[in-house]
């Protein structure tokens, strides 16, 4: 900024200022500055909201509390359940080790990471790590635990000794099965004890293509129920139907059995996704006769 311009603008500063003192009530006996008129008290009775008393509460989810009761951990307001002292933990930000280092656990979830003896709350449950090491549980970011025909706890069995605590699973065969128990299937072992975290990627390919019937249909719907229904449904798996891809124009039959061809928007680039069925044209051959 120039010195003119850095002049004009203090100016325009100072006369803003003189402007909102011109704007102070005077009194003419004495000359001096009439004070403000305190803001008259609610009637009585009435409810003045605030940040924990509100007109219309919304009640927290069991999620939100779990994480409101880390926070008061973390600020050592509450006590907590474990501390893993002195570690050497991984920080896989700075890719670097952080020796020395605590791990405050509350339930099931870290609340506080930070130098030994740092933290200064209470907790009854001291584990001494000194000399060993600790990293983030590691995890597969795509699998298909179907494919290995094994159920999600034996898998568990397998790959938690190895320090994989999650995975990404993308259901697209056991979903042609049984579409309609598919993410039952997955979340069901972590809730009797599996240690294993199973996050269903929900198979769009559900028919493989618009040829196919099986035991289950995912169209938009059916993704949006499951995916709203819980967190740990993270979105749609890999697209395998190429026709939808290529062609976005399919033919459907009408009510009155005629065939027409029509543009169909392919959300997520299914056919699955948007219903879209290709049907017999008069040019096709029938079958044989059996």
């Amino acid at each position: 900024m120039t010195k003119p311009k850095l002049a004009a603008g203090f100016s325009a500063l100072m006369m803003g200022v003189a402007v909102a003192a011109s704007a102070v009530p005077i009194d003419p006996a004495t000359g001096g500055a009439v004070a403000a008129a305190a803001p008259a008290p609610p009637p009585a009775g009435a409810s003045v909201p605030t940040a924990t008393k509100v007109t219309h509460p919304v009640p927290f989810n069991d999620e939100t509390k779990i994480r409101q009761s880390l926070v008061q951990v973390a600020l050592a307001r509450e006590p907590a359940d474990l501390i893993i002292r002195g570690a050497n933990v991984l920080n896989v930000f700075t890719l670097m080790w952080m020796p020395d280092t605590d791990i405050v656990v509350k339930g099931k979830r870290i609340a506080w990471v930070g130098p030994t003896g740092q933290w200064k709350g209470e907790c009854g449950n001291i584990v001494d790590a000194k000399g060993l090491y600790a990293v983030p549980g590691f995890g597969e970011s795509h699998k298909h635990i179907e494919s290995s025909l094994l159920s999600p706890e034996w898998e568990a069995a397998l790959v938690i000794p190895m320090g994989n605590t999650w995975t990404s699973e993308g259901s697209h065969e056991f979903s042609n099965v049984s579409g309609p128990h598919n993410v039952e299937f997955w979340l069901t072992p972590e809730k009797h004890g599996s240690p294993l975290k199973i996050f269903p990627a929900l198979g769009s390919a559900t028919p493989p293509s618009a040829f196919e019937v099986g035991g289950g249909n995912y169209a938009y719907h059916e993704i949006d129920e499951n995916m709203k229904a819980s967190l740990e449904v993270q979105g749609l798996d890999e697209v395998m139907d190429w026709p939808a891809v290529s062609v976005p124009t399919h033919l459907v039959t009408n009510e009155s059995g005629k065939t027409s061809k029509r543009p169909a928007t392919i959300a997520a680039s299914s056919t699955a996704m948007v219903r879209v069925y290709a049907t017999k044209t008069a040019s096709m051959p029938s079958p044989p006769p059996v």
